[in-house]
């Protein structure tokens, strides 16, 4: 059931986008995973060395990051732990590369348009704003009846429309899984 009465907006602090809206689930699970692994290296560091933890970590970021010496004339789990820090750092690369990428994407449709809050309920869902789209956006709009836009096309004419409207959008293809979740 779908009320028509004016739904009460929520005010929610703007702080900028959290991680979890910036970065795909894949990317922060393999972040996790880097940074287990790290983790992993500074223990297995301190525990064949019998440095201390902190200088163990200290020189585990080093090797990651291929800053450090060459553990020459060190013990063999020194070498060992030194080429497995800079396979990580291989690996590191890519991940921070794409979360960037994935960030920098987010962050420019996040900014251009109103996302939907969470947990919105009692709405009417609006596929399409394409010259019908808008005027059917515009007359629930000045019914006040509650709107969630999805359109596939970022160029569509109707966007300019809602965005005036404060009207949230979600970009994507309706037919694609997890839009209509979004």
């Amino acid at each position: 059931a779908v009320s028509h009465e004016p739904a009460v907006p929520r005010r929610r602090e703007s702080r900028g986008a959290s991680p979890r809206e910036l970065l795909s689930r894949r990317v922060r699970w393999a972040l996790a995973g880097v940074c287990c692994a790290v983790a992993a290296l500074a223990v297995t560091s301190w525990v064949t060395t019998g440095d201390h933890l902190l200088h163990a970590a200290y020189l585990t970021l080093l090797d990651l990051f291929a800053i450090g010496d060459p553990a020459v004339g060190e013990p063999t789990a020194r070498q060992v732990l030194q080429i497995l820090a800079g396979l990580l750092g291989l690996v590191l690369l890519p991940l921070l590369i794409a979360g960037s990428l994935e960030a920098l994407g987010a962050y420019r449709s996040a900014a251009a348009l109103r996302r939907p809050p969470r947990g919105l309920a009692g709405h009417v869902v609006l596929l399409g704003l394409g010259r019908i789209g808008t005027r059917v956006l515009v007359q629930l709009h000045e019914l006040g009846v509650p709107v969630v836009c999805v359109e596939e096309d970022p160029e569509a004419r109707g966007i300019a429309h809602a965005r005036t409207l404060r009207v949230p959008v979600v970009l994507g293809d309706v037919t694609q899984e997890g839009v209509l979740e979004a």
